[in-house]
This record gives structure tokens, sequence and C-alpha cells, in this order.
């Protein structure tokens, strides 16, 4: 229970930044309608969630009054975190299993 709500803390964090460096304050109450759109939309049975986390967002800003392309932004910029660190993954993999195979 103390890590799922952990979880959750870090969850909020993460999209109270992201909003925030798109120049959107967002109460506490606004800011967990945003995570539980997201968090719904990727448990909906699409593989990887393509396009419903954008969907969730542009819902979820019309739901708390807000413009829809800040939604957009938000999520774009998710996707381009993820894509950012699965890349430096498979390069870090990569480095490992080559310098492996020279010993």
């Amino acid at each position: 229970m103390g890590v799922t709500i952990l979880f959750w803390a870090f969850w909020l964090l993460e999209f109270w930044f992201v909003y925030a460096l798109l120049g959107l304050r967002m109460n506490l109450t606004e800011l967990l309608i945003v995570l539980t759109a997201a968090r719904i939309a990727f448990m909906l049975p699409l593989p990887g969630g393509v396009g419903t986390l954008e969907a969730s967002q542009v819902l979820a800003m019309v739901a708390i009054g807000q413009p829809t392309a800040v939604g957009l932004s938000a999520a774009l910029i998710i996707r381009s975190r993820d894509v950012l660190l699965g890349a430096f993954g498979l390069w870090l993999s990569s480095r490992l299993i080559s310098g492996s195979k020279k010993r």
C-alpha cells in the first residue's frame, strides 16, 4: 500500500511539473482529474496505449476548462520522455552486451 501511494505521489509531481512547464497552474483536484484520465488511458486494451494518452489529456483539459493544446502538448512531452528513456536503455544494453562479448 505504501509503495502504491509513493508511486501516485511521484505521478502527481510529474504531472504538476509538466503542466507547470507549459504555464498551467492546477490545483490538486484538477491535477487528480488529469492524472486519473491518464491512468485510465493506459488501462484501455490498446497496444501501448496508442493515442489514448493524448485523447485522455485533451478530454481532461476540456473537463477542467483549459486549452486542449496544453493537454496534447503535455502528452507529447510524456511520450518524448518515454521514448528517450527507452532509447537510452537500448543503447546501454547494447554497450553492456558488446562489452561482455569482448571479454
